[in-house]
Formats: C-alpha cells, sequence, structure tokens
C-alpha cells in the first residue's frame, strides 16, 4: 500500500485544508462589494469599508513569495491611508471587478504586473483627477 492511498493520510490532508481555509478567512479576511462600497471583513469584523469616491489611486504589483508570485493592490484613500488587498483574499474577483469600473481605470494592468515572472512589476491602474472650479 502506497503513502498516498492510506485512509488516516487523506483524512488529515482534508483536515489540514479546512483548516487552512478557516485561517485565511480568520485572519487574511475577505473582500465584499456592498452598496458601492468595498468591504475588508475579518473574523465578522469590518476592517475598512471605502467608497470609490473615497479612492485617491490603485496600484496593483508582485509580492515574490519563493515559488509563486502573489498580486496585491494598495488603494490610496483622501484622508492618506493605504489599504492593501491580494489575490488570497476570499472576493478578490468582485473586488478587481469592482475597482475596473472607476472612471479613467488601467485596463491592460494584468498584462502589466504579471508581464514578468518573479518581478514586482508596479502599475499604477488608477488615479484620481480633482475637478479644479
Amino acid at each position: 500500500m502506497s503513502p498516498r492511498s492510506w485512509p488516516l493520510l487523506d483524512g488529515l490532508r482534508r483536515w489540514r485544508d479546512a483548516r487552512r481555509r478557516r485561517w485565511n478567512r480568520r485572519w487574511i479576511g475577505s473582500l465584499r462589494v456592498v452598496d458601492d462600497r468595498l468591504e475588508h471583513v475579518r473574523g465578522g469584523r469590518t476592517i475598512f469599508r471605502i467608497a470609490a469616491g473615497q479612492l485617491r489611486q490603485v496600484e496593483f504589483y508582485k509580492v515574490d513569495r519563493i515559488t509563486v508570485d502573489d498580486v496585491c493592490c494598495d488603494l490610496l484613500t483622501d484622508d492618506g491611508q493605504v489599504l492593501t488587498i491580494h489575490e488570497e483574499q476570499e472576493g478578490w474577483a468582485a473586488a478587481v471587478a469592482w475597482l475596473e469600473q472607476l472612471p479613467g481605470f488601467h485596463p491592460a494592468w494584468r498584462r502589466d504586473v504579471l508581464e514578468t515572472p518573479f518581478a514586482e512589476n508596479r502599475t499604477l491602474a488608477y488615479v484620481r483627477r480633482d475637478r479644479i472650479y
């Protein structure tokens, strides 16, 4: 009997995977779009809630995690806070789709960020143009 077919190991693998998913939800948190606002929720608490009008700029980049790259996004707000989200978070696709609807958003950000493996490739995808009256 090979080690891959041992029932106990299969059970331990399933347990480990379930623990990882719970850990990700608890410590990394999840993203969701509610009432045209992006929310970061962790452990049942809202960490931040941001409306499109509060964003000054959006920057995507990669972080080298030895064997893979993790795509991250920094959101700069009106009050100078930098909020970081990344693709490991549940709800990443919905958050990116929400960001891509901003006026003047750079549509080819993925190509620019993912172009070279294991390079940071910082890409400014959105900068709000303030109106001057």
